[in-house]
């Protein structure tokens, strides 16, 4: 099964005044999602929160030039890409072949 990625990046929380540079990023707020390239109603998203932390003397990028590309470099070293691409993985597997399903009550009248 092929499955493509893509990162959406939605909040990036900072502190307004940190060793005297200014937005200081520590949180980066992401979602994950993965949709099975045959047949795209099989999509599944991990959401979460990255704590990053910039250390005095550290390379630092001022808040208006962060890039996307960086945000997601920084995703990519602090998070197991590989335990989520393989939990997305196989909750595509359980959509596309289901091993529980929800019943009404037998003796429920369904309209």
């Amino acid at each position: 099964m092929a499955i493509t990625y893509t990162w959406s990046i939605n909040t990036l929380e900072a502190k307004i005044h940190e060793d005297g540079l200014d937005n200081v990023v520590f949180n980066i707020h992401y979602r994950y999602l993965g949709v099975d390239n045959d047949n795209e109603k099989y999509a599944i998203s991990q959401m979460g929160i990255l704590n990053v932390q910039y250390k005095e003397g550290d390379a630092f990028t001022p808040y208006n030039e962060l890039t996307e590309n960086q945000i997601i470099e920084w995703l990519e070293s602090g998070l197991n890409i590989q335990e989520m691409q393989n939990a997305i993985t196989k909750e595509i597997d359980l959509l596309k072949n289901p091993v529980n399903e929800s019943l009404t009550p037998p003796w429920e009248k369904v309209n």
